[in-house]
């Protein structure tokens, strides 16, 4: 039987192919990411939900602007709080719940909208029927706006909700009267809105005096 010597094969072979590959290579590398599709959120399964534009508004809530309480310990430890400063998921084992922020200083702020956030998971602890209440001792509410029946098509949908009748408030609370079925009821975000331009108004201090003006 007749050898064929393998190494000069094996040279050849890797020559030709270092060739082919030199004649398809660019001297940029940059140059093979050139035809690359960028990835768009249309690419990302689930797709997120579109952005909610608020910048009519001015966001009232947020880190150290007031103290928040809430009817119950969250089931995972998470901070209630996180709802209203950075979108942190709140979820309470109960079929109802309430969240309350009362602004420092008892400064009263006019909210004229609200934002509510649906979690990342279960539809069946959405929020369905809920009040947002506003007050300015923390006992005797207002009504301010009322929500029966509604739904979110997506997880970490976004949607708005304008007051008819807003007033000045130092106290608001968001009170979920039923979800969507679940043992649990859970939002991720919960953000008051005020006028642009508008800012809170400190509360007077009882007996306070007001400093006389200088002329």
């Amino acid at each position: 039987m007749r050898r064929f010597p393998l190494l000069p094969l094996c040279c050849a072979g890797l020559l030709l192919c270092g060739q082919l590959l030199a004649a398809t290579m660019s001297a940029d590398p940059n140059d093979v990411w050139k035809n690359v599709k960028k990835p768009t959120s249309a690419d990302i399964w689930p797709a997120p939900p579109p952005e909610l534009d608020i910048s009519a508004y001015r966001v009232a809530t947020g880190k150290n602007k007031g103290a928040v309480t809430a009817s119950g310990p969250a089931v995972s430890g998470e901070d209630p709080k996180d709802v209203f400063e950075k979108g942190g998921k709140f979820c309470i084992k109960a079929k109802t719940l309430w969240l309350q922020y009362q602004f420092n200083k008892n400064a009263k702020q006019k909210v004229v909208a609200y934002v509510v956030t649906a979690a990342d998971d279960e539809p069946g602890r959405d929020p369905k029927n809920w009040k947002l209440l506003g007050s300015t001792d923390g006992q005797t509410w207002e009504t301010l706006d009322e929500q029966a029946n509604q739904n979110f098509a997506e997880r970490d949908m976004s949607r708005l909700f304008k007051l008819a009748k807003p007033g000045a408030y130092n106290c608001y609370r968001l009170e979920v009267m039923a979800n969507h079925g679940d043992d649990c009821t859970q939002l991720t975000e919960l953000k008051l809105l005020g006028d642009k331009g508008s800012q809170p108004t400190d509360e007077k201090k009882p007996g306070g005096k007001r400093k006389a003006k200088k002329k």
